[in-house]
């Protein structure tokens, strides 16, 4: 597949907290969404199941209603985060959001098109208390 000028993909894995069942993802970077989102095909395969819904506002300035997941396991490489996730429609591209990146500590490298730990906290995650 060919890269988007500015796009950045990445490999996260999905945890089920509830069951253990995962899945691997290649994903949508995208700075510009504070959640992140996956089909419910990707959904059903862990066995996801939805807690509530939420009220989304989408780049076009209109908003609809979608399935949230309260809390789902997001890992990159030895990182791991806990957070809410959308479920939409079947096949849908899965995207990470804002919340997935600043939970691992991730800073993204659009003109090289990748993402990459922050410089000051390679070994784990850090957090500003301030």
């Amino acid at each position: 597949m060919a890269l988007n000028v500015g796009e950045v993909r990445a490999k996260f894995n999905l945890v089920n907290p509830k069951n253990g069942q995962s899945i691997t993802l290649d994903a949508l970077v995208d700075t510009g969404a504070t959640i992140s989102v996956i089909g419910r095909d990707i959904a059903e395969v862990i066995g996801l199941k939805v807690d509530s819904k939420a009220v989304v506002y989408l780049a076009d300035d209109s908003s609809t209603e979608m399935d949230k997941v309260n809390t789902v396991e997001i890992q990159y490489k030895d990182r791991a985060t806990g957070n809410p996730i959308l479920i939409g429609d079947y096949g849908i591209e899965p995207l990470m959001g804002q919340m997935v990146l600043e939970g691992l500590d991730l800073l993204v490298d659009c003109s090289r098109q990748l993402i990459t730990f922050r410089p000051n906290s390679p070994a784990y995650t850090s957090y500003k208390l301030k």
